[in-house]
């Protein structure tokens, strides 16, 4: 937990890379008077936008846009990474040296999307790249305003992760985090003090795993009931502690170890669901899988497709307010016939009846 603080609080990042705000959320309009332009599906135009082996360019005043084809046009930067943030995209970016000192000086302030978007309804399709400008026709948050506080930025992503690694809601303020933190590390530091007192107990290095302590643990038990040959020589007692200390060590260390597991589990659960990786109907699998291996459940979340938007993975309510009893699955279907809640669930206890 220490190297999570380290990270957290200590990480310089590079200061040609930026997360900048390509599009404001839902409906909006520019400010000559064009749009409506639509965000209906960020995750979506992402996807259209992406190129196998080409970054996406940045120039300075749509240079690329308006100049005589031909024309060698130096790029101002290049588009990384996107993400998707609340129903905004933005896109991590890395500048030419030359921009960062344009940005630094504020003779550049603002970007200006350049995209693709439907003629009659207005929803944003593709992201072709951007601009650098001084007139920008979106209000978007201004770049160079953000170049002093890069470190800023990048330290909050690492909040971020530090708070889903801890399980804690998003609205968690800096003093609870803090306290999280610091509790966290403290249980983690018994467990190691508890840990290092049972290995020492039955003759073990301290970094001996736990499968070798329950070994050991199997052995003196076994020999405990063996009877002392003639001759022998008494033990030191001060090199043993009774076996029933040694168990009930044993015993808590394990039980230690098993709630940091589920509490491990129950985090990495809760933020796959809230991005879209794992649906409400998936929980309990999850759960047990993240918990009996934890490794191999982290790597099926890297390869895993968004398979459910944050509204979907939320409680569903009927018209009146109350908590849906149907699950994603049954809520689409019964969409698709058009069925209220309880036309589809009348329907399914008919089904019940007739079986």
């Amino acid at each position: 937990m220490n190297e999570v603080l380290q990270v957290a609080f200590q990480t310089a990042p590079d200061p040609k890379e930026q997360w900048i705000q390509l599009f404001p959320e839902g409906t909006f309009y520019g400010e000559d008077g064009r749009g409506p332009y639509v965000m209906k599906d960020p995750h979506a135009v992402i996807a259209r936008s992406i190129r196998a082996k080409t970054d996406l360019s940045i120039d300075r005043d749509h240079q690329f846009l308006l100049s005589a084809p031909g024309t060698v046009i130096p790029a101002a930067g290049w588009i990384k990474e996107f993400q998707v943030r609340g129903e905004q995209i933005w896109a991590r970016v890395e500048w030419t040296e030359y921009a960062v000192y344009q940005l630094t000086a504020k003779e550049y302030r603002y970007f200006s999307p350049e995209f693709v978007h439907d003629k009659v309804t207005g929803e944003i399709l593709k992201i072709k790249g951007g601009s650098l400008t001084n007139k920008p026709n979106f209000e978007l948050a201004a770049v160079a305003s953000q170049q002093p506080h890069i470190k800023e930025q990048k330290m909050d992503e690492h909040l971020k992760k530090l708070i889903s690694v801890l399980g804690l809601a998003a609205t968690v303020t800096t003093e609870q985090l803090v306290a999280a933190a610091i509790a966290r590390m403290e249980k983690a530091d018994k467990i190691e003090a508890d840990f290092a007192a049972v290995c020492k107990a039955a003759g073990l290095d301290v970094k001996a795993t736990a499968a070798e302590v329950v070994k050991k643990d199997e052995e003196l038990a076994a020999a405990s009931q063996k009877k002392p040959e003639t001759g022998t020589k008494n033990p030191d007692p001060s090199e043993y502690v009774p076996m029933k200390t040694f168990q009930e060590t044993a015993a808590q260390l394990k039980t230690l170890q098993d709630d940091l597991k589920k509490e491990r589990a129950e985090a990495a659960v809760a933020a796959a669901m809230k991005d879209g990786k794992i649906t409400p109907g998936q929980k309990d699998w999850a759960l047990s899988y993240a918990t009996s291996e934890p490794e191999k459940f982290k790597e099926y979340l890297e390869k895993a497709p968004v398979i459910a938007s944050a509204s979907s993975t939320a409680t569903r309510q009927t018209a009146d307010g109350q908590a849906s009893k149907l699950t994603d699955e049954e809520a689409q279907v019964a969409s698709q016939l058009g069925l209220t809640e309880e036309q589809f669930l009348g329907k399914k206890d008919e089904g019940k009846k007739a079986a």
